[in-house]
């Protein structure tokens, strides 16, 4: 007999939020780089969210807490030219 393979439907909106999780997941293993990696997926998978959803507000507020990445980039001066 032909084995009977299970079929998941995946629900957009819960993959989203697993994002989320997954970049929590790597901060608190203390990979800061993979972290700002997926809280980027998150939001620009939900830029059109309602930005009062706490989950978004936190994705907007951790990469900068996380330092390193765009908002490091911006703070820290220009290498001097030699």
């Amino acid at each position: 007999p032909v084995p009977r393979r299970r079929t998941y439907l995946v629900n957009p909106a819960v993959w989203v939020l697993d994002q989320f999780r997954v970049a929590r997941l790597c901060e608190r293993l203390g990979d800061t780089a993979r972290a700002r990696s997926w809280y980027e997926k998150f939001l620009t998978d939900w830029k059109d969210a309602d930005p009062e959803i706490p989950e978004v507000i936190q994705a907007k507020e951790r990469p900068a807490a996380l330092g390193g990445g765009k908002a490091e980039a911006a703070k820290s001066p220009a290498p001097a030219a030699r």
